[in-house]
């Protein structure tokens, strides 16, 4: 008894000191403080979160005087419409705004909204093996009414406008609301195609060839011209160096660095962490159903 209430009292008398550290030192050490290059990610499903997180630090750093040039890692299957937009809008901002160069290196996967995303960079580095591509759009249903039939429950839609509740997963799609649903997707297609084409000064018959959802290996990427090199992202690293005059091993600066303080207490609240990424995951996948995705299909199905 004595012991626990001896833990629990050291880390009351902790939480409550820590709690009264000035918290804009962490930020300090977070600032720039020579010549570098901006690393930033892209990594997981590419939602509002990721976009956000993204914009932010471009709004932050990539103005200042320090920064020389952007290195983006990426390793996504893809995500919804708006995000992977809004991140090709941000890289595009540094580029025009800021006439800085924006380097790109791909991980395992870089398919759909990962593709989408990038396709305003300055040069784009991908692995051979590379899972590239996958320049599509997806949206998932679901009719459950059979399963409501069997629990016994019924389910009332109240609506005002035709297409309010088209969707709904508790009965079968009707031929309007297919047709509208196909409709949204091309017209979200064409914007995907024409960020390709746009992005990487591509011929339009050429984008027709391989947008059609295909996932293809980082090579072929190259051949096609939704990338321009294969190389590792040590390779990435030195180019965009020499591109900037900071040399082969150019300073890297990473804002989603964790500080020793940050790392502390995620070690300190690390219980739990398998069941909580588990459900947090689920839950992102929940969150998409029916919405328009550029999204590597096999991530859901697998």
């Amino acid at each position: 008894m004595k012991v626990s209430f001896k833990f629990i009292f050291n880390t009351v008398c902790f939480l409550s000191l820590t709690s009264c550290l000035d918290m804009s030192q962490l930020e300090k050490s977070k600032e720039i403080k020579d010549s570098s290059i901006l690393l930033l990610q892209i990594k997981g499903l590419i939602l509002s979160d990721l976009s956000q997180n993204f914009a932010k630090h471009v709004r932050k750093y990539a103005s200042q005087e320090r920064v020389k040039g952007v290195l983006i890692r990426v390793d996504s299957p893809g995500g919804s419409v708006a995000a992977s937009q809004e991140i090709n809008s941000a890289i595009f901002e540094i580029v025009d705004r800021y006439k800085k160069p924006v380097y790109v290196s791909g991980g395992d996967v870089v398919a759909s909204g990962g593709v989408y995303s990038i396709m305003s960079a300055s040069k784009i580095f991908v692995n051979a093996g590379t899972l590239f591509g996958s320049i599509g759009v997806i949206s998932t249903f679901r009719n459950l009414s059979e399963l409501a039939r069997w629990a016994k429950v019924e389910i009332y839609n109240l609506k005002a406008g035709e297409f309010k509740d088209a969707g709904n997963s508790f009965r079968k799609m009707t031929f309007r609301e297919r047709e509208l649903f196909e409709n949204l997707l091309e017209t979200v297609h064409d914007q995907f195609k024409q960020a390709v084409i746009t992005g990487r000064k591509l011929d339009p018959e050429a984008v027709e060839f391989f947008a059609d959802g295909r996932i293809f290996s980082g090579a072929e990427g190259v051949e096609f011209g939704l990338a321009d090199q294969v190389g590792t992202f040590n390779d990435a690293i030195r180019e965009i160096g020499e591109k900037t005059g900071l040399g082969s091993n150019p300073t890297l600066f990473d804002p989603d660095e964790k500080t020793s303080f940050e790392r502390f207490f995620e070690n300190f609240s690390s219980k739990g962490k398998v069941f909580s990424s588990f459900f947090s995951k689920w839950n992102e996948l929940e969150s998409l159903s029916g919405k328009p995705l550029y999204l590597l299909q096999t991530y859901v199905t697998h």
